[in-house]
């Protein structure tokens, strides 16, 4: 769920919020048992898909050639159609970003997930979640 739509949804929040209360505390209780290096770190990073639909990634012109058949969950075919960021958008979560894993893999809705990873003792010490991959290096912010 991308970082603007959390907060329109008051559930979506609350369980946020335990969550990163809970997270916190066991950052703090590692912090007061010395389980803790500032040495050392690494950034591991990782796709994570959207509960959107494929279909639901469309042309952001809305130029749709085809009347869909069932209005409520229409037939699509992406056949032979380029896509792309910049052309499409996800109609249900347009935070999403269609990308793919590796070479060869299938392109999903996904959002970028980072995590700053304490080496001592594996401990994650910091996680963002940003809006989906742009084809560049992101940097695990501070």
């Amino acid at each position: 769920m991308g970082c603007d739509r959390i907060h329109q949804e008051p559930r979506a929040v609350a369980r946020w919020d335990i969550a990163e209360a809970f997270f916190q505390a066991v950052l703090q209780q590692a912090r007061e048992r010395s389980l803790l290096s500032d040495e050392h770190f690494t950034v591991d990073g990782t796709l994570t898909g959207s509960v959107a639909s494929v279909k639901s990634y469309q042309r952001k012109d809305a130029k749709n050639t085809v009347p869909p058949d069932d209005p409520g969950n229409a037939t699509v075919d992406f056949h032979g159609e380029k896509r792309s960021n910049q052309t499409h958008a996800s109609k249900t979560d347009p935070d999403a970003k269609m990308a793919r894993k590796g070479k060869g893999k299938e392109a999903k809705l996904s959002y970028n997930g980072n995590l700053l990873v304490e080496n001592r003792n594996g401990l994650i010490v910091k996680h963002r979640v940003f809006e989906g991959p742009t084809g560049r290096r992101t940097r695990c912010p501070r």
